[in-house]
């Protein structure tokens, strides 16, 4: 298309940065068809890289997690989420201000204590 004039470099460059052949070909062709400028060339190539990729499928939420979010939710009278983040486990407790923070500390300071107590 560049040899025959139908592009610049410009746009090839912009088409070039699509990663999938069939992605550079379809946006190429609307190119051509809509006698695009490089810039819109440039702000459509990202609309045109994500085509035909899979996205990787998140694993479902195991019940252990879930049981758990749902006896910390109920001792904390608060809402808890325990998730898996980039490989990494995490367990996130939502307060609404400095005093809910406050009585959440305290009330889990007083759970630690109670289970230091049991090991004695």
């Amino acid at each position: 298309m560049m040899a025959e004039g139908s592009i610049s470099a410009g746009h090839a460059r912009a088409i070039l940065a699509v990663p999938s052949e069939d992605g550079r070909i379809k946006l190429a062709e609307k190119v051509v068809k809509d006698n695009l400028t490089v810039r819109q060339t440039e702000n459509l190539a990202p609309l045109f890289s994500g085509m035909d990729e899979e996205r990787p499928k998140r694993e479902p939420t195991p019940q252990s997690f879930k049981r758990a979010a749902r006896q910390l939710r109920l001792a904390l009278d608060t809402n808890v989420k325990v998730k898996r983040v980039r490989n990494k486990n995490k367990i996130e407790i939502e307060f609404a201000d400095e005093n809910e923070l406050a009585r959440l500390v305290t009330q889990l300071g007083k759970a630690s204590l109670g289970a230091n107590d049991e090991e004695d």
